[in-house]
């Protein structure tokens, strides 16, 4: 997912680009519990700003590929 999130970023409009964003912390904040939210703070969206760069990635690539913005030619630039 990271290979295909580093793939298409670039090649997203700033418009994709948030879209993407919005889904991915969608994902992570999924993944956390009440308590662990509790305890982090802030919003969703700092919370997921936070984050270790390739974690943000994965989920990224995650959201492009649900999304569909995995171009087959962002793909081929990455191999």
């Amino acid at each position: 997912m990271q290979d295909l999130a580093r793939a298409s970023w670039p090649i997203l409009s700033p418009a994709q680009k948030r879209l993407v964003d919005l889904l991915a912390e969608a994902a992570f904040e999924e993944e956390l519990s009440p308590t662990q939210r509790a305890r982090i703070g802030g919003t969703p969206s700092a919370r997921f700003t936070s984050l270790p760069e390739w974690r943000k990635t994965a989920f990224r690539g995650m959201a492009i590929k649900q999304l569909g913005f995995a171009a087959p030619d962002a793909l081929r630039q990455a191999i």
